[in-house]
């Protein structure tokens, strides 16, 4: 799986560092723990740095659409990070998409529906 052929390392970094230089504060954490409605929560984070995991939802969406879209932008966030990295890293970071997935993985093996 070939996702990049000019990432680096110092790139990553600076990349990873940006974007953690960009999550949210404790007063948005705070603000979105005491708001009650759905679309209340999503105005606060289409205002932040979390916009991005919540593309395409609306309040009146369903919770298995949520999930939906917050596995899609998880995927999506893993296959972006891997590209930065060197390709001899990529795959293996690759892998850390399907993490996500774990626990419904482990509900099916013990033969769960």
């Amino acid at each position: 799986m070939r996702l990049s052929a000019c990432g680096s390392l110092e790139y990553a970094h600076a990349r990873i560092g940006a974007r953690w230089g960009a999550r949210p504060d404790e007063v948005l954490w705070r603000r979105i723990e005491a708001t009650r409605e759905s679309a209340g929560v999503l105005e606060l984070v289409r205002g932040s740095a979390l916009a991005r995991w919540v593309e395409g939802l609306g309040p009146a969406d369903d919770v298995h659409r949520i999930e939906r879209t917050l596995r899609r932008a998880w995927r999506a966030n893993v296959r972006e990070l891997a590209g930065w990295l060197p390709e001899a890293w990529q795959e293996a970071l690759a892998w850390c998409e399907w993490l996500i997935d774990l626990p419904l993985l482990q509900h099916l093996a013990r033969g769960e529906t």
